[in-house]
C-alpha cells in the first residue's frame, strides 16, 4: 500500500427503510441506522460503515457513542496524518478501550483506499 496522506474525514448518519420489518422479542424495526465513515486522500474517497445499532440492545456500541468515539478520538488518529498500512491507525486506536465498530468502520474506509 502506498503512503496515503488523510485530507478529510466525514461521518454521514443514514436510515435506510427495510423492505419488510424485522420483529424479535426485543421489538419491531422498520429502518436500519448506520453510520458512514468516508476518508478522502489523493483525490480518493474510502468507505466505511459502523454497523452499530441506534439503541444498545444488541451491544453497548450504539450511533449516537460511535459517532463520539470516531469524532472525538478515531479521527483525530488519522486526519493529516500520513499513513503508510490501515494497522498504523490499528496501533494507534488499540489505546482506547472497546468500542470495535467505531474503529472497524474507520479501518474499513482506510482499507478501501
Amino acid at each position: 500500500m502506498r503512503k496515503l496522506k488523510v485530507e478529510r474525514v466525514e461521518l454521514s448518519l443514514l436510515k435506510l427503510p427495510y423492505v419488510h420489518f424485522f420483529e424479535t422479542s426485543f421489538g419491531r424495526e422498520e429502518e436500519r441506522e448506520f453510520i458512514l465513515v468516508k476518508i478522502y486522500s489523493d483525490g480518493i474517497c474510502g468507505y466505511g460503515e459502523v454497523v452499530s445499532e441506534k439503541s444498545p440492545l444488541f451491544s453497548y456500541e450504539t450511533t449516537s457513542t460511535a459517532w463520539h468515539i470516531l469524532k472525538d478520538f478515531l479521527i483525530p488518529i488519522v486526519l493529516d496524518k500520513s499513513i503508510s498500512d490501515p494497522h498504523d491507525f490499528y496501533r494507534e486506536a488499540k489505546k482506547y478501550r472497546g468500542h470495535p465498530m467505531a474503529k472497524a468502520g474507520c479501518e474499513l474506509a482506510l482499507w478501501d483506499l
